[in-house]
Protein backbone atom coordinates (compact mmCIF):
# COMPACT_ATOMS: atom_id res chain seq x y z
CA UNK A 1 0.00 0.00 0.00
CA UNK A 2 1.70 3.26 -1.08
CA UNK A 3 1.20 6.31 1.46
CA UNK A 4 -0.80 8.36 -1.18
CA UNK A 5 -3.38 6.18 -0.66
CA UNK A 6 -4.16 5.91 2.85
CA UNK A 7 -6.42 7.96 4.70
CA UNK A 8 -4.38 10.76 7.41
CA UNK A 9 -5.13 9.13 10.75
CA UNK A 10 -4.95 5.53 9.89
CA UNK A 11 -2.25 2.95 11.23
CA UNK A 12 -0.01 1.59 8.81
CA UNK A 13 0.41 -1.29 11.16
CA UNK A 14 -3.25 -1.76 11.40
CA UNK A 15 -3.64 -1.56 7.08
CA UNK A 16 -0.46 -2.29 5.49
CA UNK A 17 0.29 -5.96 4.91
CA UNK A 18 1.74 -5.95 1.95
CA UNK A 19 4.88 -3.52 2.23
CA UNK A 20 6.49 -2.48 -1.07
CA UNK A 21 8.60 -4.72 -2.61
CA UNK A 22 10.52 -2.32 -4.61
CA UNK A 23 12.67 -0.64 -1.75
CA UNK A 24 16.16 -0.43 -2.25
CA UNK A 25 17.85 0.97 1.21
CA UNK A 26 21.25 3.04 0.50
CA UNK A 27 24.37 1.32 0.79
CA UNK A 28 25.02 3.01 4.26
CA UNK A 29 26.31 2.61 7.85
CA UNK A 30 24.12 2.90 11.25
CA UNK A 31 26.76 6.01 11.74
CA UNK A 32 26.03 7.24 8.65
CA UNK A 33 22.42 7.20 8.72
CA UNK A 34 22.12 8.93 12.09
CA UNK A 35 24.66 11.18 11.92
CA UNK A 36 22.64 14.12 10.19
CA UNK A 37 19.46 13.55 11.86
CA UNK A 38 18.49 11.99 15.04
CA UNK A 39 14.49 11.93 15.05
CA UNK A 40 13.18 8.86 17.36
CA UNK A 41 10.40 6.85 17.30
CA UNK A 42 8.91 4.48 19.12
CA UNK A 43 8.07 0.94 18.88
CA UNK A 44 5.33 -1.32 21.07
CA UNK A 45 5.84 -4.91 20.37
CA UNK A 46 3.83 -8.19 21.57
CA UNK A 47 0.69 -7.78 23.93
CA UNK A 48 3.07 -6.77 26.55
CA UNK A 49 4.07 -3.89 24.25
CA UNK A 50 7.83 -4.12 24.84
CA UNK A 51 9.48 -0.24 24.25
CA UNK A 52 12.12 0.14 21.35
CA UNK A 53 13.20 3.64 20.70
CA UNK A 54 14.88 3.75 17.73
CA UNK A 55 16.11 6.30 14.87
CA UNK A 56 14.12 6.60 12.24
CA UNK A 57 16.59 6.92 8.94
CA UNK A 58 17.77 3.39 10.78
CA UNK A 59 14.28 2.01 10.55
CA UNK A 60 13.05 4.07 7.35
CA UNK A 61 16.26 2.83 5.32
CA UNK A 62 15.91 -0.76 5.79
CA UNK A 63 12.61 -1.34 5.49
CA UNK A 64 9.60 0.05 3.32
CA UNK A 65 6.96 -0.43 6.03
CA UNK A 66 8.50 1.72 8.07
CA UNK A 67 9.50 4.37 6.23
CA UNK A 68 5.93 4.39 4.78
CA UNK A 69 4.85 4.54 8.18
CA UNK A 70 6.90 7.50 9.56
CA UNK A 71 7.34 9.12 6.54
CA UNK A 72 3.92 9.16 5.01
CA UNK A 73 0.68 10.16 6.22
CA UNK A 74 -0.56 7.61 8.32
CA UNK A 75 -0.69 8.45 11.79
CA UNK A 76 2.76 7.33 12.85
CA UNK A 77 3.96 9.72 10.53
CA UNK A 78 2.98 12.66 13.37
CA UNK A 79 3.21 10.17 17.06
CA UNK A 80 6.31 8.80 16.11
CA UNK A 81 5.01 5.45 17.35
CA UNK A 82 3.94 2.29 16.56
CA UNK A 83 1.99 -0.53 18.30
CA UNK A 84 3.02 -4.44 16.83
CA UNK A 85 1.40 -6.53 18.79
CA UNK A 86 1.10 -9.07 16.75
CA UNK A 87 4.96 -9.66 16.84
CA UNK A 88 7.40 -11.31 18.94
CA UNK A 89 9.72 -8.89 20.72
CA UNK A 90 12.29 -11.94 20.74
CA UNK A 91 12.09 -11.78 17.15
CA UNK A 92 12.38 -7.89 17.04
CA UNK A 93 15.33 -7.92 19.23
CA UNK A 94 17.45 -9.53 16.64
CA UNK A 95 15.94 -7.47 14.14
CA UNK A 96 17.36 -4.46 15.99
CA UNK A 97 20.66 -6.18 16.54
CA UNK A 98 20.66 -6.67 13.01
CA UNK A 99 20.25 -3.08 12.42
CA UNK A 100 23.20 -2.02 14.57
CA UNK A 101 25.33 -4.27 13.10
CA UNK A 102 25.96 -6.75 15.76
CA UNK A 103 25.81 -10.47 15.81
CA UNK A 104 26.62 -12.84 18.19
CA UNK A 105 27.51 -16.28 17.48
CA UNK A 106 26.93 -19.32 19.63
CA UNK A 107 27.82 -23.00 20.33
CA UNK A 108 24.75 -25.53 20.07
CA UNK A 109 25.27 -28.66 21.52
CA UNK A 110 21.47 -30.25 21.94
CA UNK A 111 18.81 -30.52 19.56
CA UNK A 112 16.74 -28.21 21.63
CA UNK A 113 19.19 -25.71 20.92
CA UNK A 114 19.33 -26.67 17.47
CA UNK A 115 15.78 -26.59 17.03
CA UNK A 116 15.51 -23.53 18.88
CA UNK A 117 17.93 -21.64 16.80
CA UNK A 118 16.33 -22.37 12.94
CA UNK A 119 12.45 -22.06 14.14
CA UNK A 120 14.43 -18.15 15.19
CA UNK A 121 15.53 -17.81 12.04
CA UNK A 122 12.20 -18.78 10.36
CA UNK A 123 9.72 -16.65 12.15
CA UNK A 124 12.85 -13.47 11.14
CA UNK A 125 12.41 -14.10 8.12
CA UNK A 126 8.65 -14.13 7.57
CA UNK A 127 8.86 -10.65 9.92
CA UNK A 128 11.48 -9.61 6.82
CA UNK A 129 8.65 -9.97 4.82
CA UNK A 130 6.45 -8.54 6.81
CA UNK A 131 8.08 -5.13 6.87
CA UNK A 132 9.78 -5.32 3.30
CA UNK A 133 13.47 -6.06 3.95
CA UNK A 134 15.22 -8.24 1.67
CA UNK A 135 18.40 -7.92 3.58
CA UNK A 136 17.06 -8.76 6.68
CA UNK A 137 15.76 -12.23 4.64
CA UNK A 138 18.81 -12.65 3.80
CA UNK A 139 20.31 -12.27 6.93
CA UNK A 140 18.34 -14.65 8.64
CA UNK A 141 19.05 -17.10 5.65
CA UNK A 142 22.90 -16.52 6.78
CA UNK A 143 22.28 -17.15 10.52
CA UNK A 144 20.51 -20.42 9.43
CA UNK A 145 23.26 -21.55 7.30
CA UNK A 146 25.63 -21.39 10.30
CA UNK A 147 23.28 -23.23 12.53
CA UNK A 148 23.41 -25.63 9.91
CA UNK A 149 27.16 -26.20 9.74
CA UNK A 150 27.69 -26.41 13.33
CA UNK A 151 25.05 -29.39 13.88
CA UNK A 152 26.26 -31.04 10.74
CA UNK A 153 25.74 -34.33 12.14
CA UNK A 154 22.99 -34.02 14.29
CA UNK A 155 20.12 -31.58 12.62
CA UNK A 156 17.38 -33.34 10.94
CA UNK A 157 14.41 -31.30 9.53
CA UNK A 158 11.49 -31.81 12.31
CA UNK A 159 7.88 -31.79 11.21
CA UNK A 160 6.90 -28.34 13.29
CA UNK A 161 9.95 -26.69 10.81
CA UNK A 162 8.55 -28.00 8.14
CA UNK A 163 4.87 -26.87 9.11
CA UNK A 164 6.17 -23.29 10.51
CA UNK A 165 8.07 -23.03 6.70
CA UNK A 166 5.39 -23.92 4.44
CA UNK A 167 2.77 -22.29 6.56
CA UNK A 168 4.34 -19.02 7.00
CA UNK A 169 7.36 -18.09 4.90
CA UNK A 170 7.03 -16.29 1.55
CA UNK A 171 6.17 -18.86 -1.46
CA UNK A 172 9.95 -18.07 -2.54
CA UNK A 173 11.60 -18.63 0.56
CA UNK A 174 15.06 -19.89 0.44
CA UNK A 175 13.91 -21.79 3.60
CA UNK A 176 11.40 -24.15 1.64
CA UNK A 177 14.04 -25.55 -0.65
CA UNK A 178 16.69 -25.74 2.18
CA UNK A 179 14.16 -27.94 4.14
CA UNK A 180 13.63 -30.89 0.82
CA UNK A 181 17.32 -31.04 0.09
CA UNK A 182 18.26 -31.28 4.15
CA UNK A 183 15.18 -33.51 3.88
CA UNK A 184 17.15 -35.68 0.95
CA UNK A 185 20.00 -35.70 2.14
CA UNK A 186 19.06 -37.34 5.07
CA UNK A 187 17.17 -39.72 3.34
CA UNK A 188 20.08 -40.96 1.57
CA UNK A 189 21.81 -41.20 3.90
CA UNK A 190 23.41 -44.17 5.53
CA UNK A 191 21.39 -43.48 9.13
CA UNK A 192 18.62 -42.64 7.45
CA UNK A 193 15.70 -42.08 10.47
CA UNK A 194 12.65 -44.51 10.30
CA UNK A 195 9.35 -44.60 8.25
CA UNK A 196 7.61 -42.62 11.22
CA UNK A 197 9.70 -39.56 11.01
CA UNK A 198 9.50 -39.42 6.88
CA UNK A 199 5.51 -40.28 7.28
CA UNK A 200 5.25 -37.35 9.92
CA UNK A 201 7.36 -35.18 8.05
CA UNK A 202 5.35 -35.29 4.55
CA UNK A 203 2.16 -35.29 6.70
CA UNK A 204 3.33 -31.78 7.98
CA UNK A 205 2.16 -29.90 4.96
CA UNK A 206 0.79 -31.25 1.69
CA UNK A 207 3.22 -28.57 -0.52
CA UNK A 208 6.40 -30.45 0.85
CA UNK A 209 8.22 -32.59 -1.11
Amino acid sequence: MDSSDSINGDSVAENSKVPNREHVSEEKSPGELIQATCTMVTIYVGPAKVKWVLPEALLSNDSSFFKTAFQGSFSEGSSKAMYLEEDDPRIFKIFVDYLYNWRKWRTMETTSEIHEHMMTHFALEVFADKIGSSKLSFYAEDNYYYGMQVSEYTYRPTRTEVKFVFENCPEDSEFRSILVHRTMINYLSSDVEGFGYWGSLMASNATFV
